[in-house]
């Protein structure tokens, strides 16, 4: 759809979906909103459209989140770190 290639996308959606028939309502529904979707998003064109990932507050903290698990996870604490050992008082006996 985005490349221009309606007729083919109209094809497609003929044989899985409209039971042969390029004109049937079901094939023109789905290609009216194939077409919406790609002009007003777009972001199939953008590779490096990171917008979605910061555009609400519910994504800006689902990104802090991910971003917190992968900054903790690279952490190489050792085993015998004194501070967390006194926390949950454990003895290196």
């Amino acid at each position: 759809m985005s490349r221009g290639r309606i007729d083919e996308a109209r094809r497609v959606l003929a044989k899985y979906h409209g039971e042969g028939d390029e004109n049937h309502p079901l094939v023109e529904l789905e290609l009216a909103e194939m077409t919406s979707s790609v002009e007003t998003e777009g972001s199939d064109k953008r590779w490096w459209d990171y917008r979605e990932l910061f555009n609400t507050r519910a994504a800006r903290h689902r990104m802090l989140l991910a971003l917190s698990i992968g900054l903790f996870g690279q952490l190489d604490l050792p085993p015998t770190c004194k501070p967390c050992s006194e926390m949950y008082m454990i003895s290196a006996d």
